[in-house]
């Protein structure tokens, strides 16, 4: 069983940071991972799983946390695979200063506890993954390899292989009313925006007492936003993405905790770091707010560059957005960052969504059809309808919407490798 709260891997890469499959070229370096483990048997009964993997090299073991530190520090490997309770020195405390000392060597910590508490600790000492005991063979080389696939690239080659070649620019998707269909068109225009355009896009849950966009995208992850208090105020870029899960589009998602009462609007402090860290390492940034004006949607809408504003055609959902703008003047929030998307247009609507920008006051992106039977099933079974039906109205409109956003002229359904793209959805979708 493998307990992780980092992304989900489809298709491994050759070495840390290459672009090939891992073993599959010859002179293609393996990945060198380090053993720890008090028992002698469990290190070389995994040492036997690792070495009769394909692409992975073990340089070597260790009994415990110490000894462990000592041979990473000369033989430089790529990942080390650590028991927790070890004598002399435990693996948490090995991962910390491991972490400390050579910061680009990824470590996975075992351990037959696998409660909340362990899986807490283990994220904040830098783990990059966390097994419980018992495993299966593959289990254990899936961590190895998801850990070096994660492995960020060194001094100049960050910024070219992580870092948007643009600058990046987040969304902040607001709504005045609960039930617009807010973290719908988050959950699938982030979707789009990583998976139709290929951009590498973030979408972080910032609804954070009724979070629900893990549950929106089929994800279970195993830490949330609400992990990264324990960071007291050093919330930072690896933290951050310690606590992201990947989707099968290629969205990089960090969640909220679906608990009630685990975040409180004193959280709001959370926000303009981990959308700081976000921005270093993706293109859009989308983050999806709580129905109200809260200090924590506040924080949101001060760190984004464009506010998606979502309001139904229908009187009271009009009152409630002409409410929200009215309140944006009194705090001074400028409105030309506001645009207009009007959810679940239908000829017979109260107001067309022309009339709606007029009378709030803000410029209009665009509006997204009713197709309920469309949208309802797919949040039940947790896939984004761009997936589940992406030739229905609703997921056209939702491409042109993303179109505009990031600039293209052409619409996107008419994109050359559209069809692949929705192909490779459908195969995710199972």
């Amino acid at each position: 069983m493998v307990l992780t709260c980092f992304p989900e891997d489809f298709g491994f890469k050759g070495g840390c940071g290459m672009d090939a499959p891992v073993g599959t070229n010859a002179g293609e370096r393996k990945i060198r991972v380090l053993v720890c483990d008090d028992s002698p048997d469990v290190r070389s009964e995994t040492a036997r799983i690792l070495s009769a993997a394909s692409g992975v090299e073990v340089l070597g073991q260790a009994e415990n946390g110490l000894q462990c530190l000592e041979m990473a520090r000369s033989l430089r490997p790529d990942v080390v695979l650590m028991d927790v309770a070890m004598p002399v020195m435990n693996g948490l405390q090995a991962t910390e200063l491991i972490k400390m000392e050579l910061p680009d060597v990824e470590v996975v910590l075992m351990s037959a506890e696998g409660s909340q508490e362990y899986l807490r600790r283990a994220i904040i000492a830098g783990a990059r993954d966390f097994l419980v005991k018992p495993f299966a063979e593959e289990e254990l080389v899936l961590a190895v390899k998801r850990a070096c696939l994660r492995r960020r690239p060194v001094g100049e080659e960050i910024a070219r292989a992580e870092r948007p070649s643009e600058p990046s620019k987040v969304l902040a998707v607001c709504s005045p009313r609960d039930g617009a269909g807010k973290t719908t068109i988050a959950v699938n225009l982030a979707t789009v925006l990583a998976g139709v355009f290929r951009f590498r896009v973030a979408l972080a849950d910032l609804s954070f007492r009724f979070g629900e966009v893990g549950l929106f995208m089929g994800l279970q992850p195993r830490c949330t936003i609400a992990d990264l208090r324990e960071y007291a105020g050093k919330v930072d870029r690896s933290a951050v993405e310690r606590c992201m899960v990947e989707h099968g589009s290629g969205v990089r998602v960090l969640c909220a905790p679906a608990e009630l009462g685990k975040l409180s609007d004193e959280d709001a402090v959370l926000v303009e770091p981990v959308v700081r860290a976000l921005r270093q390492d993706h293109r859009y940034v989308v983050l999806d707010t709580a129905p109200e004006l809260d200090g924590v949607t506040q924080a949101a809408m001060e760190c984004a560059d464009s506010v998606l504003l979502v309001v139904l055609p229908e009187q009271p959902s009009v009152r409630r957005a002409v409410s929200f703008v009215n309140r944006l003047q009194e705090i001074r929030y400028p409105l030309e960052r506001v645009q207009l998307v009007v959810n679940r247009a239908h000829k017979k609507s109260a107001f067309s969504a022309e009339q709606m920008a007029e009378m709030l006051g803000v410029s209009l992106l665009g509006e997204i059809p009713s197709d309920g039977w469309v949208v309802v099933p797919a949040v039940s079974k947790g896939v984004p309808f761009v997936l589940s039906n992406p030739e229905s109205r609703a997921a056209h409109a939702v491409r042109d919407l993303a179109a505009k956003l990031a600039g293209r002229k052409e619409a996107v359904s008419k994109q050359r490798g559209i069809r692949e793209f929705l192909n490779r959805l459908r195969a995710h979708a199972g």
